[in-house]
């Protein structure tokens, strides 16, 4: 039986099969010219289905980036608050010295039990903060819920959980979000003459018995004041850094090392004597002040109006507290690792070289910056000195000590090393080489 096909029918057959032709040329120029496969689902199913999974991949870690970024706000935010909060309590510690003495009368200690009155205040409604998203940061995984409450009697009564609400990552890790208000008032234990603990407060019943010591002129109670502000004060200190042994599980293990623990406190401190010491730090600052304060006018000029800096005055304000800052962190930091992991306080070592500049000692693999050597490390913890010698020097050995280029000190009480050199039989040549020399084996050369 033969099929008529109409011409109509015809034209739309060939004009189909042109179409088709043509978006293969087209589909065919374009990798051509591009040197690349162009991948449709239909073309090639399983290059799709990858491109698809790596699409999700960059999305989810775009998610990942976008959630870091928001939660490195936060901590900022947190930060910034838990310093203002450390900065009224030590207000409140120079209270404490102050009033315990008789150079107050009871009107001024009244006067002083209403400024720390204030700070209390403050520091409860800084606790009482939102994040970027309306939700209390520090009550926990309540996050709707006021955390810090003033009752009719003045005391403050905590509405949040223990529970540190945290955010999932694509990987699976967990990252903490904020410090929980259980955590943030902290627990003072409260002992009597025994020893024996007879009741644990937070942070804002220490302020309020402390006031409750000023206006009654209570020297004795005042003057008790001053440890339970402090503790509140070191609790604060540790909620501002990363809590290594809570959050970070490789590092609980690592504690479980004793080898680990001493190097690790030892090599801390070597580091903020010598790499973080106030001195080198605020010098650093300095120098990078005197490279940019001619350009800072045009800068305040430009952004003071829209959150920058608004003037010189408060740019130099600014500077102070980071100086004031490198003049603190030391101190900060020994006492939140004494209370942490439980060390016996601190020494002094001081080393010196002599002649000087005839070599470099080491502490814990940490090179001496100090000028004069000396260095705040932790009581009855192993700490490694090694000393190399300069050019043209020869290590002696440590004055009444050995000749051995490395020892090792257990940090039993303050004490001096000096590192004795002679010199060597080394011949040194210039870094430049500016005429004709003749080299032997007779000696050695450096």
């Amino acid at each position: 039986m033969d099929t008529k096909i109409s011409t109509a029918q015809y034209f739309k057959m060939m004009n189909d099969l042109m179409t088709t032709q043509q978006g293969k040329i087209a589909e065919l120029q374009s990798q051509l010219s591009a040197g690349k496969k162009n991948v449709t689902p239909s073309t090639d199913v399983k290059a799709t289905t990858s491109s698809l999974k790596l699409s999700q991949v960059i999305s989810n870690q775009e998610d990942d980036i976008r959630n870091l970024q928001s939660v490195n706000a936060g901590y900022k935010e947190e930060e910034a608050i838990m310093m203002s909060m450390v900065n009224m309590m030590q207000r409140m510690e120079d209270i404490s010295v102050a009033a315990r003495s008789d150079t107050y009368s009871a009107n001024e200690l009244n006067i002083f039990a209403i400024e720390v009155e204030g700070y209390m205040d403050d520091i409860r409604g800084l606790a009482n903060s939102r994040d970027s998203n309306g939700h209390f940061m520090f009550a926990g995984t309540k996050v709707t819920t006021l955390p810090f409450v003033k009752k009719a009697d003045g005391s403050v009564e905590y509405k949040g959980n223990q529970t540190e609400p945290k955010l999932e990552l694509d990987t699976g890790y967990k990252l903490p979000l904020s410090v929980s208000g259980h955590k943030l008032a902290g627990v003072i234990e409260r002992k009597n003459a025994l020893g024996v603990v007879t009741s644990r407060v937070d942070m804002f019943k220490v302020m309020q018995d402390f006031v409750t010591a000023l206006k009654a002129n209570d020297k004795t109670n005042v003057a008790e004041a001053l440890s339970e502000l402090q503790t509140v004060s070191r609790n604060l200190n540790t909620n501002l850094v990363d809590n290594l042994k809570d959050d970070y599980e490789l590092f609980q293990y690592l504690l479980n090392s004793p080898f680990f623990v001493d190097r690790f406190v030892q090599r801390s401190a070597a580091h903020l004597s010598n790499t973080f010491f106030a001195e080198r730090m605020n010098s650093i600052v300095d120098s990078l002040e005197s490279m940019i304060i001619l350009e800072m006018p045009r800068h305040i000029d430009r952004w003071g109006n829209e959150g920058g800096i608004p003037s010189i005055n408060i740019w130099e304000i600014e500077l102070d507290e980071i100086k004031q800052f490198a003049e603190n962190r030391s101190t900060i930091v020994q006492n939140q690792m004494m209370y942490e992991l439980n060390l016996e306080g601190t020494i002094e070592v001081t080393v010196n070289v002599q002649p000087q500049g005839a070599g470099k000692i080491l502490l814990n693999d940490v090179p001496i910056i100090h000028p004069e050597g000396k260095g705040t490390f932790f009581k009855n913890k192993p700490l490694h000195l090694t000393v190399f010698s300069k050019p043209g020097y020869q290590f002696v050995g440590w004055e009444g000590v050995s000749d051995s280029t490395t020892i090792t000190y257990h940090c039993a009480m303050d004490t001096t090393f000096i590192a004795i050199f002679d010199v060597s039989n080394e011949f040194l040549l210039p870094e430049v080489i500016e005429e004709n020399t003749i080299l032997t084996n007779s000696h050695p050369y450096v």
